[in-house]
């Protein structure tokens, strides 16, 4: 670029251009043509000469489209020649990323202009084939720079933005999920009784190959009681209206602010779970015909009392829907809730997770807030899992609850539900040495469970995490 003596004229001759916007040469140039200019920065240290073989380059690749598109093949295969000269049909099937076509009466042309597939993606549902052709053979951001059209540096609100076509199959880079490190099992420290008894990492089937494991006297849950979750035998036996039993004794974690229980699961980042899957067994891993709730948490000193809290309050439900009167033997009248069989009397404000109304904010009747049951929006909202309520429990499986089938403390459930732990208070500095994958991914899991209160429960269970999948152009 040069100036005039007086600075305010000035010329200037690009590095390089088309003949066809070039008004030096008319028998060449046409004016219908479109002029479009392009900045482009050099190194340092560049000569003129040096610049202009690069600006030609750029010329080159980005002067004129080209033929650029996509091409769809999905009842053909194209033609190839061989070293010999002989045509033959091409599987379309097997064309990749590199390969060079010839479009034989692409506009009427024979021969067509031969193209370059720089992206190759085969559907094999319908049996077809579509690639990015690009007859420049650009690579693949090139050319899916030039089908974004109106771009260029010259503006930088019109920077190039494009999409790589590269997705990570493990989404959760950070805190992977890992078998090994024993995810998914629970509680967590049972990793290393199913290490030690399929040392080879092929498991046993789901119920029965458990059981064989579980029955083998060193692994019986009396000899080793860290690789279950337990619920402990009730001393206030049954319950009785002159004697009613705290409901909140029949979780496996009872107690508020502990942090150290082992009823516990390690997940990862961030996931989806495809299974879930617990049996109930006895000390000596006979299996418990019994039914339970189960629910995952992403707080992790989630105990009983985050759980619904039976109501103290008798109006909150009118026409006594949970609660019902009791004459006691010194005739007072005192609200206490009775288990749908009327065999087990329970306190109020104790933690119970299977009368009618709870798990709800408001009674669905009446429309009143049901302050008085303890649960929180925070508490409701922390739960990632759960399953069993008034309405329907797990523990009944081949059968189920609703069919008024007989409980058999087997519960399996290929429901699939997702997670994401990136917001928890220790996920902060993504890549800090001091990232505790315990603190971030272990999970509280809370059992409750009254079918037997005086025999002493014992749960063990599995997650199964949904394989990720990714694509790569």
């Amino acid at each position: 670029m040069q100036f005039e003596g007086d600075g305010l004229a000035y010329w200037y001759e690009p590095f390089a251009k088309t003949p066809w916007v070039d008004p030096d040469q008319p028998n060449r140039n046409r004016t219908w043509s479109i002029r479009r200019e392009i900045y482009d920065e050099f190194p340092d240290g560049l000569t003129p000469d040096e610049a202009q073989q690069q600006a030609r380059r750029f010329l080159s690749i980005n002067g004129s489209p080209g033929l650029v598109g996509n091409l769809t093949l999905d009842s053909v295969d194209p033609l190839v020649y061989t070293k010999n000269g002989e045509q033959i049909t091409f599987p379309r099937q097997m064309v990749t990323a590199d390969t060079v076509i010839r479009l034989d009466g692409f506009n009427g042309q024979r021969p067509g202009p031969l193209v370059y597939v720089n992206e190759s993606v085969f559907n094999p549902e319908a049996d077809s084939l579509n690639c990015q052709i690009d007859s420049k053979f650009r690579d693949f951001m090139t050319t899916a720079e030039v089908k974004i059209h109106g771009r260029d540096a010259l503006l930088p609100n019109h920077t190039i933005n494009v999409n790589t076509g590269f997705s990570m199959g493990v989404q959760e880079a950070i805190l992977p999920w890992s078998y090994a490190k024993g995810c998914g099992y629970f509680p967590w420290i049972s990793h290393t009784m199913w290490k030690e008894s399929y040392p080879n990492g092929n498991e046993p089937e789901f119920y029965e190959g458990w059981l064989e494991m579980i029955q083998q006297e060193q692994n019986w849950p009396k000899n080793r009681p860290n690789m279950y979750s337990m619920i402990r035998a009730n001393p206030e036996g049954r319950g009785t209206k002159n004697n009613p039993i705290d409901a909140t004794y029949f979780w496996n974690v009872r107690h508020k602010n502990v942090t150290t229980h082992n009823s516990k699961v390690l997940l990862s980042q961030s996931g989806t779970i495809m299974s879930s899957q617990f049996i109930c067994v006895d000390e000596r891993g006979n299996l418990m015909p019994v039914s339970f709730h189960v629910s995952v948490w992403n707080r992790r000193d989630a105990n009983a009392n985050n759980t619904p809290r039976i109501p103290s309050n008798e109006d909150i439900f009118p026409g006594n829907v949970v609660l019902q009167p009791v004459t006691k033997k010194n005739g007072r009248v005192e609200y206490m809730y009775v288990d749908k069989n009327g065999t087990r009397y329970y306190k109020k404000t104790s933690r119970y997770p299977f009368y009618e109304h709870a798990w709800f904010a408001q009674d669905d009747t009446t429309g009143k807030k049901t302050d008085d049951m303890g649960v929180s929006p925070e508490d409701i909202s922390a739960i990632m899992y759960g399953v069993g309520n008034y309405y329907d429990r797990p523990g009944f499986f081949p059968g189920s609850m609703r069919n008024g089938d007989a409980p058999t403390g087997i519960f399996t459930d290929n429901t699939e539900w997702g997670y994401s732990l990136v917001n928890e208070p220790s996920y902060t500095d993504l890549y800090s040495a001091k990232l505790d994958y315990m603190q971030i991914a272990l999970c509280p899991v809370l059992i409750f469970c009254d079918d037997m209160p005086d025999r002493d429960l014992y749960f063990i269970g599995r997650f199964i995490k949904k394989p990720e999948e990714g694509i790569a152009k």
